[in-house]
């Protein structure tokens, strides 16, 4: 049963922040609002940590590239604690997202994972508390927490029918959808499918960058059921840009 296995973590901190130049120390400790009752500003990754604690998550793996010891030493001093015990997996650099996620494949494998991503805001936090629910309570392989999005060219957009996933358009600009997904729990048959789909095959050439939202495609096309958990009055922003920063600052987007 799903409710039997351990809920862990899963955080994938090894970009390099190529749209944030000159940011000063690493893009997940970027001052933005807290969250709502957090108290004073706080670092963007604060968002997904308390997310996660709020969600009942055990313990979180951090996958941090090489160099990026301030994640570690402002967690370690963190106050008040976020009350999620913090372990760091530590990489030279991985290819894409899902390359990160799976650099944890033999510490997650047999889990449930929750995952999402250390640079972005969103609200309210508990909707991956509901995803983590739902999960449970449906058994489907994957379940999303979906946001509403006005920004198709910044995100990943998701197809519904009804709440069950049907397909993912990567960052494709003006469209009909109106949703993307901040965060995801799956259990250890996407584990091991994500591990099996990045494992290089005699004869085939490298895969390249890949998005989680094409990972997740190739699920679906391999017969997994996904299914969402939406907030409809949610708001979700990437701070992966100056202007995208800026913006979560003017709107106050924890408040």
């Amino acid at each position: 049963m799903d409710g039997d296995r351990p809920l862990i973590g899963l955080i994938p901190a090894a970009g390099r922040a190529t749209r944030l130049r000159g940011i000063a120390g690493s893009k997940e400790l970027l001052a933005v609002p807290a969250p709502v009752d957090a108290g004073e500003p706080g670092p963007v990754a604060g968002y997904l940590l308390r997310a996660m604690a709020e969600a009942g998550v055990e313990r979180a793996y951090v996958v941090l590239r090489t160099g990026k010891w301030d994640v570690p030493a402002h967690f370690a001093e963190a106050e008040p604690p976020l009350g999620l015990p913090l372990a760091y997996l530590v990489t030279p650099g991985t290819s894409s997202i899902p390359a990160t996620l799976d650099f944890a494949y033999p510490y997650v494998r047999g889990a449930t994972v929750v995952t999402g991503f250390p640079d972005s805001c969103f609200t309210p936090l508990a909707a991956v508390r509901r995803a983590v629910e739902r999960h449970r309570a449906n058994l489907t392989a994957v379940t999303l927490a979906l946001f509403p999005s006005d920004r198709p060219d910044k995100t990943d957009m998701v197809e519904l029918d009804g709440e069950r996933v049907v397909g993912f358009r990567v960052k494709p600009g003006p469209c009909e959808l109106d949703c993307t997904f901040g965060a995801a729990v799956w259990g250890p048959e996407l584990t091991e499918f994500l591990h099996e789909f990045l494992t290089p095959r005699e004869g085939t050439t490298p895969r390249g960058e890949l998005q989680i939202s094409q990972v997740l495609e190739a699920a679906l096309a391999a017969g997994m059921a996904i299914d969402g958990e939406i907030s409809p009055r949610g708001r979700y922003v990437d701070v992966g840009t100056p202007e995208d920063l800026e913006r979560i600052r003017e709107i106050g987007i924890g408040s």
